[in-house]
Order: C-alpha cells, then structure tokens, then sequence
C-alpha cells in the first residue's frame, strides 16, 4: 500500500512539474466566461456552436474539437484579448491551434502570443526567457468570408529565447485585430490549443569568462563597467532584445553609462568570446 501511495505521489508531482495549458480545447466556461482565461478586452466566451449572419444565408459552426471552442469579438472595443497563464517548464518548440477569422477589413490581424517565465526570486518578479508573436491572416490582405476551421503552428526557435535554463511558468495570449480601426464585426473562433513535443535545446555556453564586470548591480541610473580591453565590443540590450548601446572599446578599460530604470543585458564580446550579464537600474 504503501508503495503505490509513493508511485502515485510521484505521478502527482510529475505531472504538476510538467503541468499543461489549462482548458486548452475551450470546454469549460460559458458565453461571457472561460475557465481559467482572463478576458482582458473586447467580449470572450465558451460557444458550443456559433451562427454566422450573412445576406446568402446564416453559417453555423460546430467545434473542431471536443463539444466546445472560443469565440472572441470585439464589443465595440479596440480590440479582444484573452490570456491565460500557468506552470510550466518545458522549452517547447512549438504551439498549435485551430482558427476560424473572419475579418472585416484587409489590415486586420489576429495575434497568438507565448511568453515563457522565469521567477526571480531576488527581484520578487518574473524574467521573461522567451517571447514569440505571430500576426496571422491565413488569407493574406484578402477579406474572405471562409468558415472553415484551418489550422496553425506557431514555431518557437532558439534565437527567441533571452537565457538558458528551463522555465517555470508560461503565458499564453490572443489578440483579435491589432489595428484600431478595425470593424466591430470582426470574430475569432479558437480551439484545440496544444504545445508540439519537440524542445528547443539550450543556448552554448561560453567555456571561459572574460572577467569583466558591471557595477554597482542593482544600480541607481548610472553603471560602471570594468575589465575591457582594446577592441572589445558592448552590447547593452532591453528586456525587449533591442540594442540600445554597442560600441567598440578604444582605449579606457572602465566605462560608465546613464541608463534609465529598467533590466538591461549587457554582453561583451572579446577575442572570439562573449560574456553576458543581467543588471537592474532603479
């Protein structure tokens, strides 16, 4: 008994470490609700058909699969926006789902996003080790009244990924039509959410450090950086992943920056090798 207490356990823990998507086929929830997803614009529910109006006839949807799906519209709103977060630790390579989109104009787009979360225990808050967006109109710029279900892989790649290391939550975002001069009638129809099996391997690692350092960390606007040599090249990104400093060293081994607040990486490549390291600037 005892023993397949433990075995059932260690099951629990398992599959909590490698926790899934909650309500990923869009099951559970009603017509102004979906379980475990916040509905942060627009209007979002749970549809076990959806009927579509139309001058040649109204258009009935049914669920791809399971009995249920998403139905996101915008309710006289910019835009509809429904997410969803949750443990997870794998370095997943891609994230797949089933559309209906049925635009009204022909720069209307709709977006899937994944964010993979890192916590911070120093800083009380999570690092982003991942983001990746996609802007999707299957059609291209055409208006096509389509009412079938197509399918789409969002692939994940390593040069998405900010740091190595496996992640310990995951945020998963729709957004209907990114423009706000989209029409009101604009509707989505989401289903079938599922992460592919395959992972995405780990950044190398550099085999050597090149002894640099930046200080003091966290800093109050202005850093410090030692340890450079003639030549070497800095880089200094955003949490974003853009450059807001490079430079090539010329003579000074100590450089001191003004940053506003915020994370910043800063890399520097010497001789063939490169260094990174995270600073906080309040």
């Amino acid at each position: 008994m005892l023993r397949i207490t433990l075995s059932l356990l260690s099951l629990f823990f398992a599959l909590l470490c490698h926790a899934q998507m909650p309500n990923a086929s869009f099951e559970n929830g009603d017509d102004n609700n979906i379980t475990d997803w916040q509905v942060l614009e627009g209007k979002a529910g749970i549809y076990k058909q959806f009927k579509f109006k139309a001058n040649n006839g109204d258009t009935t949807v049914m669920a791809k699969s399971g009995n249920a799906f998403a139905v996101l519209q915008k309710a006289g709103k910019p835009n509809a926006i429904i997410r969803t977060q949750f443990a997870y630790n794998k370095r997943s390579s891609e994230l797949s789902g089933k559309f209906i989109y049925l635009p009204q104009t022909d720069f209307e787009r709709f977006s899937l996003k994944v964010v993979y979360l890192k916590w911070n225990d120093s800083l009380k808050q999570n690092d982003t080790m991942m983001k990746r967006v996609e802007h999707i109109n299957p059609f291209g710029n055409e208006v096509v009244r389509n009412y079938n279900w197509f399918y789409f892989v969002l692939p994940i790649e390593k040069a998405d990924f900010r740091m190595n290391g496996n992640p310990d939550s995951c945020m998963v975002e729709i957004k209907l039509n990114n423009n706000e001069k989209g029409e009101a009638a604009t509707t989505l129809l989401a289903d079938d959410l599922k992460f592919g099996t395959g992972l995405v391997a780990g950044m190398e690692e550099p085999s050597t450090t090149i002894g640099f350092s930046v200080y003091p960390n966290p800093a109050g606007q202005r850093i410090f950086i030692s340890g450079m040599a003639k030549g070497d090249v800095l880089s200094i990104f955003d949490m974003e992943g853009k450059a807001i400093v490079r430079t090539t060293n010329a003579e000074a081994a100590q450089l001191g920056l003004q940053l506003q607040p915020g994370m910043y990486l800063v890399q520097l490549l010497s001789q063939g090798q490169t260094q990174t390291c995270r600073v906080v600037v309040y």
